[in-house]
């Protein structure tokens, strides 16, 4: 467990120190035993984090992560400074991606992941700081001929790799015409083994989506523009494995929906863990109903998307309350 950065440790010696959380519920907490807890104490005291009191360096972020915890009823929020360039900002939120997987995994799990640029880049940043012993399945189908590097069979198979485990390839697309073709191919023995392999998974890596003109679904003619047209008309401010919800997260059922191949979202609702990986204030909404009704709940993101996401919470709390 090396790869453990300056804020994380800040956050365990707060959690203790300051809101005297016993090191049982710590660990719970954070997906890690007691005695690491108790070593990553003893590291912050060496690293002078800790003194007489909480060396605090990134009090702002821990601040709104605590906020967005509470607020949003998340087991763990992650934020990175944001950056001005996207591109650099991205791959802020994927490396505290990666190094949160790094700390949780552990022999015999099984993770499921969704597909996109966010985790590709999630995927690059892995740095394993020991080899474990994973199985990996993609929680949908693949999305297009092109850019095959944001597939989730390309994502599993990457993270698998990292780890020295076994990654579990989906051989259907993510969107397919008609309901008849979706439900011949489910049916394919491979292929249902694999469905109902990211059913049981221990840990969900999915990206966060919204629904736009400009979306990856659209420039690879899996979804029209008549498609997102009728989305935002039935309410839909966001999607996670190509399932949409509007923003109360409940889902939105439109033509689309019965196409699909992949995890839908009450299933990932049983997920005991499922970390979002998102940044750009246009998915706040979409990230703000995601947590409220518990599509995910682990945060990594970037400090100015956090401060959308917080005032979209926020502003739903105060309109429930004039009603």
């Amino acid at each position: 467990m090396t790869n453990i950065d300056h804020k994380f440790l800040t956050k365990i010696a707060q959690q203790y120190y300051q809101e005297g959380k016993t090191q049982e519920k710590i660990a719970k907490k954070f997906h890690i035993s007691r005695p690491t807890v108790s070593r990553l104490l003893s590291k912050a005291k060496e690293e002078g984090i800790v003194t007489i009191a909480i060396k605090n360096l990134a009090e702002d972020a821990l601040v709104m992560e605590k906020d967005l915890e509470d607020r949003g009823k998340l087991r763990e929020a992650i934020l990175v400074s944001s950056k001005s360039d996207p591109v650099q900002n991205l791959r802020s939120v994927a490396e505290a991606a990666a190094l949160f997987l790094d700390r949780i995994l552990k022999d015999g799990d099984l993770v499921g992941v969704s597909w996109g640029v966010a985790l590709r880049e999630v995927a690059n940043c892995l740095k394993p700081s020991r080899k474990v012993k994973i199985k990996v399945v993609p929680l949908t189908g693949g999305v297009g001929q092109t850019m095959v590097g944001i597939h989730a069979n390309s994502i599993a198979t990457k993270i698998a790799e990292e780890y020295g485990g076994t990654a579990y390839l989906l051989h259907a697309p993510a969107i397919v015409d008609n309901r008849e073709i979706r439900d011949v191919i489910i049916k394919e023995s491979r292929t249902k083994e694999i469905l109902e392999m990211g059913k049981q998974v221990d840990v969900a890596l999915v990206g966060i989506g919204f629904p736009n003109s400009k979306s990856t679904m659209v420039r690879t003619g899996y979804f029209s523009l008549e498609d997102i047209r009728r989305v935002k008309e039935a309410g839909g401010v966001g999607d996670i494995c190509a399932r949409f919800f509007d923003q109360e997260g409940g889902k939105v059922i439109t033509a689309l929906d019965e196409r699909i191949i992949g995890l839908d979202l009450d299933e990932l609702k049983s997920i005991d863990c499922v970390v979002g990986v998102m940044c750009g204030e246009d998915r706040a909404k979409a990230a703000a109903a995601a947590m409220k009704v518990g599509l995910i709940n682990v945060l990594v993101t970037d400090t100015i998307t956090a401060r959308k996401i917080l005032r979209v919470l926020k502003e739903r709390v105060n309109a429930s309350t004039k009603q």
